[in-house]
């Protein structure tokens, strides 16, 4: 991993003004090398590591790895909440005056979506709600894995939010003379990133509280599973079960030519991405629970006979989403990186570029009772796809420019006397001392 701050960082990125990271894969080498690694947890994960590297031929080298990892996770879901892995690898090849890196990796992996506890509170002080302990407690259990919404489809939190995605890369640099480079890096991804949680509505509360919100009293408190009676001052909660699919897919090219002369190095470079995401959200489906780690789901009737919940949901879908997205981005860029002396170094850069979106987006219909009948409470007033649609058609863009320099007192420590950054139409200055990351800062566009 690559931490670059200063210099024209973030010309060669998104713009950002305090500090790029880059993630540099680990290829091959001239031997063959290898590593594996199993490991275990007091919380029950097991997980396995494993890498191997070496030569294909003498200008060829190859490296694989990857990960899997399992457990119910360190706040106990009762269920495997945490599951999965990435398989990566890259083949290298050089040759005279440059070389080619093929890359492809794989993600399968997902993790409980651990959202607010009940937590009880004194101004400043917090403390553990009773049944729920503050490091280990969740809603996940067992009775709340799985939930079969108002419209009849299922959400299942074992499935957590998480990635599933193939990537693909194309690195080729070549050395046109001695004082000019050629770089071209192109990148695809396509796979989902998907979300199961459950997001509590509001603190704990008792069935009474809630029945009295509707004009009337607790007729029954009962367990959803066995139907046995809980007890009237049980605290309960309300959390919904949320689902969101998104599935996404870009494609990225990025070309840049460097020439060097005396102690300047001048960059151009061309960037452009084309992405899509294509959304499907379904928001609230409130289930009653007790308000406890690894709770079950409740059922309430009403004194009168109204149900308050069906199979433990208070209500349905407050808010739907079905959408396609689609965009591309251009981007132009120049900087000079000037070595003035061996302890001097000025950079200077500017980045334009243009954002563009489409889209449409399904409207929603807004207290719709699902079932025609007024003798409910749990779908009365649900969210609903209507059918039509409304369309986003947005662009813009703006430049980005950098001006810095870097005085090095040592082969470690170096002071920056003044950095200008501007995004758009926001600038900043920055003074200070440090560690000379700036001196790499050109590497951005290479990682």
């Amino acid at each position: 991993m690559e931490a670059v701050r200063g210099g024209p960082a973030q010309v060669f990125s998104n713009g950002q003004v305090g500090l790029t990271v880059n993630v540099i894969e680990k290829k091959g080498g001239d031997e063959f090398a290898g590593k594996a690694k199993i490991s275990f947890t007091d919380f029950g994960e097991r997980r396995f590591d494993g890498f191997v590297s070496g030569p294909i031929s003498e200008n060829t080298t190859f490296a694989f790895g990857g990960f899997y990892r399992a457990s119910d996770g360190l706040r106990d879901a009762q269920f495997t909440a945490e599951e999965g892995g990435q398989i990566s690898g890259n083949i290298e090849h050089k040759f005279e005056r440059g070389k080619v890196l093929f890359t492809a990796r794989y993600l399968n992996d997902h993790g409980a979506w651990l959202l607010p506890i009940p937590v009880v509170t004194d101004g400043s002080n917090i403390s553990e709600f009773d049944g729920f302990p503050l490091g280990t407690g969740t809603f996940n259990s067992n009775e709340t894995r799985l939930t079969i919404l108002n419209d009849g489809t299922q959400v299942d939190q074992s499935q957590g939010r998480g990635a599933n995605v193939t990537q693909l890369g194309l690195n080729f640099d070549y050395d046109l003379t001695d004082s000019l480079s050629f770089t071209n890096k192109a990148g695809y991804l396509k796979g989902s990133a998907n979300t199961r949680g459950l997001v509590p509505n509001a603190p704990p509360t008792t069935a009474g509280a809630i029945a009295a919100g509707f004009g009337s009293t607790v007729g029954a408190l009962t367990y959803r599973s066995d139907g046995a009676a809980a007890a009237a001052d049980t605290p309960v909660i309300e959390v919904g079960a949320w689902r969101v699919d998104k599935d996404i897919e870009s494609f990225t090219n990025e070309t840049t030519l460097s020439y060097k002369a005396g102690g300047h190095t001048v960059s151009a470079g061309v960037y452009f991405a084309d992405f899509s995401s294509r959304d499907k959200w379904n928001l609230g489906n409130f289930l009653l629970l007790e308000a406890q780690n690894n709770p079950r789901v409740l059922n309430l009737t009403l004194a009168d006979g109204r149900p308050v919940t069906r199979d433990g949901l208070t209500r349905g879908s407050f808010f739907n989403v079905n959408a396609d997205y689609d965009g591309t981005d251009w981007a132009f860029y120049l900087a000079d990186e000037w070595q003035v002396t061996d302890q001097l170094r000025v950079d200077a850069g500017i980045r334009w570029q243009r954002h563009k979106i489409d889209a449409t987006l399904e409207n929603n219909d807004f207290g719709v009772d699902t079932d025609n009948d007024p003798d409910t409470l749990y779908n009365n007033g649900d969210a609903v796809l209507n059918g039509t649609f409304s369309t986003i058609d947005y662009a813009a863009d703006a430049p980005s420019w950098t001006v810095g320099a870097n005085y090095a007192l040592t082969d470690d420590l170096g002071v920056l006397p003044a950095t200008a950054a501007a995004t758009a139409s926001r600038s900043s200055m920055i003074c200070g001392m440090g560690s000379t990351l700036s001196r790499a800062s050109i590497r951005s566009r290479r990682a």
